[in-house]
């Protein structure tokens, strides 16, 4: 049976077979002899498509040998110190739809790198100093629906940036100081589905703005300093939307 998932857990790796229902015994596992060793294995599961190395320690040179598994389509490797070099080395996968690597020290030629990854279409880069410039880059991608940015020292004009992605439906923006004017420029482009603006450092009148939002499935507030007033009109405006608070 081919094998389609791999997970890493410390040192254990855990593989799924592709024709096998999720479930206990249905697991098979590995254990890492030495980075070499480890590489050779993952390199030798043809048609690999999900791949998740988080806390690894892999840094630059662990993200060029990942550079070589063309078919992977979903990776997570969020905290192995790639850095901007690292991001570079994966930007070459091509088939990628789904990529974690939040809080790995990627900048800007990092996140240029990652908008060259055409088919990308969510991809998590939060606690990464990527600043308006790496969000420039990032808008100019064409497939884009689900970006997380959680924690970037993000400002009002990264927003401005965002909104104009036509493809991007959900965004996370938590921890972000995104003020009035971020708020409006998520007003004005509408169309949202999920919005995360968890401790942004909104008031009551920012928050209320968002109620014009129409069709929206979730909204996070949560960590904001809001009356109940403003909570019961966001309740009422946004209707069926999953609002947390």
């Amino acid at each position: 049976n081919r094998l389609v998932a791999l997970t890493v857990d410390g040192n254990a790796v855990q593989a799924r077979q592709a024709s096998l229902a999720p479930g206990p015994d249905n697991i098979v596992w590995f254990f890492m002899d030495g980075d070499d060793t480890f590489f050779c294995i993952l390199k030798s599961l043809s048609g690999l498509k999900r791949l998740r190395l988080c806390e690894n320690r892999l840094g630059v040179r662990g993200a060029r040998r990942l550079g070589e598994l063309r078919s992977l389509e979903w990776l997570e490797v969020r905290g192995n110190q790639l850095g901007d070099s690292g991001v570079l080395a994966l930007s070459g996968l091509a088939d990628l739809k789904r990529l974690d690597v939040s809080n790995n020290g990627v900048g800007v030629s990092g996140a240029e790198a990652l908008a060259r990854i055409s088919g990308l279409t969510r991809l998590e880069l939060s606690r990464n100093p990527v600043g308006l410039r790496g969000v420039r880059a990032l808008a100019k991608s064409l497939f884009l629906e689900d970006l997380r940015v959680r924690s970037c020292g993000l400002g009002p004009a990264t927003v401005a940036s965002l909104s104009r992605v036509s493809s991007l439906k959900r965004l996370d923006l938590s921890g972000n100081a995104i003020g009035g004017r971020g708020v409006g420029s998520l007003v004005r482009t509408g169309g949202w589905q999920q919005l995360w603006l968890a401790s942004c450092g909104l008031g009551d009148a920012e928050a209320r703005r968002l109620g014009a939002l129409q069709g929206l499935e979730r909204l996070d507030l949560s960590g904001n300093a809001l009356s109940e007033s403003t909570v019961s009109h966001l309740v009422e405006c946004l209707g069926e939307c999953t609002l947390t608070v």
